[in-house]
């Protein structure tokens, strides 16, 4: 749900940045995930080739494979192109700005004309007084770290992150009352969330908010600006 504020800079990129196969490839890392899905995703039935892409400006390959009546497997274990790190205060090389990214061509070539959307983890979860979308992402650290801030009432970090590729859940919460809303980012296990396809020509709930926009309308279009710059780029305190 990120095209809003983020495909149209993307597709600028994409003609000359992506490339036919894993050229990024820099070695194993030590410690390696997997993602991996049972199914179709509803809305992704054209989609034939599935990848990740870490980010700086230009996306790179880290990963690719095909998606078929049976899902598909990503395995992050290897160390994500330089160009896609960036450095943080406490001195970490990091990659956090990534997404997995389907295609309507199964010959691991990733262009413009070809893309079909994204494939994202989430949960929503409602109660009485808040609604709040789990979403799950994909970092590398070239290092062990630990990062915790609970000083700000609107964005709390809790991430203890090993050397390697790492899981990262960050929430959104809204209140449905005063529409404040609040961040968190855990590397804490979240259960329940589904994988779901965001296709690219999805309609999106406009910026200014008109009288009959809900609170799950404004809870989404959070997490697209989540998305779409990046973890890091919202979560402050770690740059």
């Amino acid at each position: 749900m990120k095209k809003l504020f983020y495909i149209p800079l993307m597709l600028g990129a994409i003609a000359v940045a992506f490339t036919s196969c894993n050229d990024d490839d820099n070695g194993p890392t030590s410690q390696a995930i997997t993602l991996s899905h049972t199914a179709v995703p509803t809305g992704a039935e054209e989609v034939r080739n599935i990848a990740v892409f870490a980010w700086n400006d230009d996306p790179h390959v880290v990963v690719y494979s095909t998606l078929t009546a049976n899902g598909f497997t990503l395995l992050l274990d290897r160390t994500p192109h330089p160009d896609a790190l960036h450095t943080i205060p406490a001195g970490a090389r990091i990659a956090e700005e990534v997404t997995i990214e389907g295609f309507s061509t199964n010959d691991g070539t990733f262009n413009e004309d070809d893309l079909l959307g994204e494939f994202w983890n989430e949960r929503t979860v409602s109660t009485e007084t808040t609604l709040s979308m789990t979403t799950e992402f994909y970092w590398y650290t070239d290092r062990d770290l630990t990062l915790i801030d609970d000083t700000d009432e609107e964005f709390t970090l809790d991430l203890t992150l090993r050397q390697g590729w790492n899981r990262v859940f960050i929430t959104v919460n809204i209140d449905f009352e005063t529409f404040d809303i609040t961040m968190g980012a855990t590397t804490t296990t979240v259960t329940g969330l589904t994988w779901v396809f965001d296709p690219i020509d999805a309609p999106n709930v406009p910026a200014a908010a008109p009288a009959n926009v809900t609170a799950e309308d404004v809870l989404r279009n959070k997490v697209r600006e989540v998305r779409s710059r990046g973890a890091a780029n919202i979560l402050q305190d770690i740059r």
